[in-house]
C-alpha cells in the first residue's frame, strides 16, 4: 500500500511551489512554456492522485483529472516577441485540484477505517518527527533567552545540533542508532546521522556555514541520498537542514533533490 503521509508531503511540496506563481500578475496571460518548475506542480498532482486510488480507487476516483496544460502563443509584454506558454488562469485549476485532494486525504483519515496505514509505526514517527523540523527553530531561539543560573545551549555548528537531536529523539524512542560514516565530500568529513530501526526511518542533519553555499550543499545532499538509498531496512529518510545565517536563497530548488516516488524515499525540510 503506498504511505498517504508522503503523498500528502507530495502535494504539500507542489502547493507551496504554486504559491509564488499565484502572487504573480500574468500580463501576457502566459507562463513561460519553459518553466519545468511550474509544469513539475502539475506532474506532482497526477502523481499523487494515481498513488491515491491505488489506496482507494472507489474513494479517491472522484478527484480531478487533469492534464498538463496545452500551451499557448503569447506576445512579450517588453518586446512584443511571441513566445509559447502556459495560460495563466490554469494557476486556479490545479490550485483548486491540489486544495481538493488535500481535503479529500483529510476527510478519508477521519472517516475511514483503515488500520493498515493509521496504526502503522512508521507513519505515526514520521508525523512527529517532522512536527520536531518545523519546531526546531523555535526550540533553538527559545535558547537564547536562558537563566542566570543555567550555562547557555548553544548551537553554532553540525555536531552540536545532532548531539541535541539526538537527547530529543531519546525522549520519544527507544532505540535510537547513530549511523556514522565517512562522507565522499571532498573534506571527507565523518558524519553521524540516526536510524531509528523499528521505524525503519533514517534522519540525517545537515547545518549551513561559511563556505557551504547551494551548490555545495546540494551536491553534499545528492551524495548523502544515494549512500543512505542503499541502507537495508530503511523505508524513509528525513533530512533536516538547519539554516540559521538564511545563507541558502532558495531552498524550493534544492527540493527537488528528494525521491517521493519510491522508497526508500528521501524528504528534505529547512529551518532557520
Amino acid at each position: 500500500m503506498r504511505n498517504i503521509t508522503l503523498i500528502k508531503l507530495r502535494l504539500k511540496k507542489a502547493y507551496r511551489n504554486l504559491q509564488d506563481y499565484l502572487k504573480i500578475s500574468y500580463l501576457t496571460g502566459a507562463i513561460d512554456g519553459d518553466d519545468t518548475r511550474y509544469s513539475s506542480i502539475w506532474e506532482d498532482y497526477i502523481i499523487s492522485k494515481k498513488s491515491l486510488e491505488e489506496i482507494d480507487r472507489e474513494f479517491f476516483s472522484a478527484l480531478d483529472t487533469i492534464e498538463i496544460p496545452n500551451l499557448l502563443e503569447a506576445t512579450s509584454f517588453l518586446d512584443k516577441s511571441k513566445y509559447m506558454g502556459f495560460p495563466a488562469q490554469s494557476r486556479n485549476t490545479i490550485q483548486a485540484a491540489i486544495e481538493n485532494a488535500l481535503e479529500y486525504i483529510t476527510t478519508y483519515e477521519t472517516n475511514k477505517s483503515f488500520p493498515t496505514e493509521t496504526k502503522n509505526e512508521t507513519t505515526e514517527s514520521i508525523d512527529l518527527i517532522i512536527r520536531m523540523f518545523s519546531n526546531w527553530s523555535r526550540m533553538v531561539s527559545s535558547f537564547k533567552t536562558h537563566r542566570k543560573d543555567v550555562a547557555e545551549i548553544k548551537i553554532t555548528k553540525e555536531h552540536e545540533m545532532q548531539y541535541v537531536l539526538e537527547g530529543i529523539l531519546r525522549l520519544f524512542f527507544d532505540d535510537v542508532r547513530p549511523e556514522t560514516y565517512t562522507s565522499n565530500y571532498a573534506n571527507h568529513s565523518n558524519r553521524t546521522d540516526f536510524i531509528l530501526p523499528k521505524q525503519k526511518i533514517l534522519i540525517e542533519t545537515k547545518m549551513t556555514r561559511e563556505g557551504l553555499d547551494s551548490r555545495k550543499l546540494s551536491d553534499e545532499l545528492i551524495i548523502d541520498k544515494e549512500h543512505y538509498r542503499k541502507h537495508t531496512g530503511i523505508e524513509i529518510i528525513l533530512c533536516l537542514v538547519y539554516d540559521p545565517e538564511k545563507r541558502i536563497k532558495n531552498p524550493e530548488g534544492l527540493k527537488d533533490i528528494q525521491e517521493l516516488v519510491s522508497p526508500p524515499y528521501f524528504n528534505i525540510f529547512f529551518s532557520n
